[in-house]
């Protein structure tokens, strides 16, 4: 079966570059291997794999169902999106996993009252707003 594995975090290392936890799904994801980024459209050379237990450990490779973090050189992490299916560039998959969708930008706002006073006519419209 061809390489098929969900990026599901990706952070930035100054000195690795990007650091995207995967799961794999189908096929084996190899260290020296080169990969295609499916949503991206963007091909690397993987420079290390491996598992997270509780510090990164380096492996020769990845097999279906397992969980781990991949190194390829890729220096935004806006390439290796949550949700982007990394494949084999050799022997792409057909098609990428289900349920990819471009992350939609949010922002979270908590709101507290002070002390144990009366909450301010604002603070009500902002609950009463919350509710809708």
């Amino acid at each position: 079966a061809a390489l098929r594995s969900l990026v599901f975090d990706s952070l930035y290392d100054q000195y690795r570059g990007v650091v995207s936890a995967v799961r794999v799904f189908d096929g084996v994801l190899r260290s020296g291997s080169k990969i295609r980024l499916f949503h991206a459209a963007t091909t690397h050379d993987v420079e290390e794999v491996g598992f997270r237990a509780p510090h990164n450990t380096a492996a020769t490779e990845l097999g279906p169902g397992e969980v781990g973090y991949l190194i390829a050189g890729i220096k935004a992490v806006s390439e290796a999106r949550v949700g982007e299916t990394v494949t084999d560039a050799a022997n792409p998959a057909a098609s990428p996993l289900d349920g990819y969708r471009d992350p939609k930008p949010m922002v979270f706002c908590g709101l507290y009252p002070r002390g144990g006073r009366r909450p301010s006519r604002s603070a009500r419209r902002s609950r009463e707003a919350q509710a809708l």
